[in-house]
């Protein structure tokens, strides 16, 4: 983006457009009374709703990634989006989806970090999204929905990381004790599969009264036909579980959260790439540090392999 707006100055400079001004409002570049870029009308509105005004730079990654989901057909998908690593601590609690409208709630003053976002504390600490699947959807329903957080730390414990269990149940546990993943969908029976990484950015979906998938960065590691019974009928809490209450409070940090309708393969792979690269920019992403740990690990693995011929 700052190539571009380079490139355009310096075209409208040797052919005598006129004096080109960058603005802090909502026109990026502007020659004389031509405007030449403007925010996403979807941005100024998270820019106009925020408690700390963000730099130019960090208006640019937001604006990106708006007009990327936007492009990518997934904004429209969403009932609310936070990026709970913020810039500042009164302006990490908005849903960029509608400002204003199933904004979260800290409560019991969960720890924020700026660029980070926000930690529990295992005990009682919790966010609240004020949205309530069964009576707030908007494009989540019985069978189309999806949910989903961006973890950034890797943590085994008995602990919701988001969810709300009432009727049919909604939930993300990315790392239990013993090292399962577990989640459920609109339905009463859980897919698991072994994981001992709980970082990453993890999406529950449904796409049928009988499809379910869970993803962990764009990767759907388990599927499974089981039938929908109902949409949850309370606020869906993250860093804790809703049973009428808060329940098993998560001490993961999560960077991200969301919930909307169900999506496809491309949309996943979309929101991921188009999440990880905001993330990145304000040095919070953990999928490129997970697969350079990989490619790192990959030698000794292959070394291993070979001692194993050897010794066979």
């Amino acid at each position: 983006m700052k190539k571009l707006i380079l490139i355009l100055a310096l075209l409208i400079s040797l052919n005598g457009f006129g004096q080109t001004v960058l603005t802090s409002g909502s026109t990026v570049l502007r020659s004389g009374t031509t405007v030449l870029y403007t925010w996403q009308a979807e941005s100024s509105a998270i820019f106009a709703a925020m408690g700390t005004t963000p730099p130019y730079a960090r208006k640019v990654l937001i604006d990106n990634l708006v007009k990327g989901l936007k492009d990518d057909g997934v904004w429209t998908l969403l009932d609310f989006f936070y990026i709970l690593a913020a810039h500042a601590e009164n302006s990490s609690l908005l849903n960029w989806i509608n400002p204003g409208t199933f904004d979260a709630t800290n409560v019991s003053s969960t720890a924020f970090e700026v660029d980070r976002g926000y930690t529990g504390d295992g005990a009682a600490d919790y966010l609240n999204s004020n949205y309530n699947p069964n009576t707030d959807g908007i494009n989540l329903s019985l069978n189309s929905a999806s949910f989903g957080c961006y973890i950034r730390t890797n943590v085994a414990e008995d602990k919701y990381d988001i969810g709300v269990l009432d009727g049919g149940d909604s939930y993300i546990i990315s790392r239990w004790s013993n090292d399962i993943v577990y989640t459920r969908i609109n339905d009463n029976n859980s897919l698991n599969i072994a994981n001992i990484d709980s970082r990453g950015f993890w999406i529950s979906n449904r796409t049928g009264a009988n499809i379910r998938n869970l993803y962990k960065n764009s990767i759907s590691v388990i599927s499974e036909v089981r039938g929908s019974t109902g949409v949850p009928n309370d606020d869906m809490y993250i860093l804790a579980g809703n049973v009428g209450g808060a329940v098993l409070f998560s001490t993961k940090q999560i960077a991200a959260a969301f919930a909307g309708g169900g999506m496809t393969q491309t949309n996943v792979d979309n929101m991921t790439d188009r999440l990880e690269t905001f993330m990145d920019a304000i040095g919070a992403g953990v999928i490129s540090e997970m697969m350079w740990l990989i490619l790192l690990l990959i030698p000794n693995i292959r070394r291993k392999e070979e001692e194993f011929k050897i010794a066979a």
